[in-house]
């Protein structure tokens, strides 16, 4: 989809920024320096699209780099992370679970991914995810916690965002808001805080749409695809409204 394309699709839905991460893969660095162009072009007082690099860091680790202007190498995640701070950028670990549980202490990053839309959904964050953080945030660790759609295609559901408190809609304000935590964290069914905070009534919701999803994937893994295509188109009408917040 072009650029402009998104940024009016985004419009009509109603936000007000989007920080858009382009993978580091095929793309050089006249490449990224006319995507940041692009995204200037296409930021205005109502709405501001912030440019981004996704970075590949060995061993299935991705950092997004949030407000990075220039190309930069893929590293290792310390490297990165410093790399992308140096270079005026937020740090993004992204979809940290994506390749299986995370056992060692988390990376050092600005913020952690507890809700990636492509693989975890829109309903909820990743419970499994969600209690690492907060158990690395208990032993002293200061990142942050963020939601984030992944986008990859138009059909995807775009119902979890960031609500940032700032004065005035630039990207300095957006990225000091980040790195500050001055942000909540939402989907249509309840709200999380930058610290990981979630009020009991949004807590138990989440719990069990999440835990919904988690076995209605299961169920749908395991039956034969004829079973897999009729359970999916029944129960279509009733998913596209819990994403719409029905």
């Amino acid at each position: 989809m072009p650029l402009a394309d998104l940024c009016a699709l985004l419009r009509s839905e109603g936000f007000h920024f989007v920080a858009l991460t382009e993978h580091t893969q095929g793309i050089s660095p006249d490449q990224y320096a006319e995507f940041v162009q692009q995204c200037r072009a296409h930021s205005d007082e109502t709405f501001l699209v912030i440019p981004g690099l996704e970075f590949r860091c060995g061993d299935g680790v991705e950092i997004a780099g949030l407000g990075v202007t220039r190309q930069l190498p893929d590293q290792p995640p310390a490297q990165m992370t410093a790399a992308i701070r140096e270079a005026g950028g937020f740090a993004l670990w992204v979809h940290p679970f994506k390749n299986g549980r995370w056992t060692t202490p988390f990376l050092d990053c600005d913020a952690v991914e507890v809700l990636n839309g492509k693989i975890d959904g829109v309903l909820a964050p990743n419970l499994a995810v969600l209690r690492a953080f907060r158990e690395q945030r208990t032993a002293g660790k200061k990142f942050l916690a963020t939601f984030g759609v992944d986008l990859h295609n138009e059909i995807q559901s775009r119902r979890a965002w960031l609500e940032c408190e700032v004065a005035e809609l630039s990207e300095t304000a957006i990225l000091r808001s980040l790195r500050e935590g001055r942000f909540v964290n939402r989907v249509n069914h309840g709200a999380m805080s930058s610290a990981g905070e979630i009020g009991g009534l949004d807590y138990c919701a989440m719990v069990f749409l999440r835990s919904a999803y988690v076995v209605w994937r299961e169920i749908l893994r395991a039956v034969p695809a004829w079973l897999r295509n009729a359970l999916v188109t029944v129960s279509r009408p009733f998913v596209r409204g819990l994403k719409r917040g029905d």
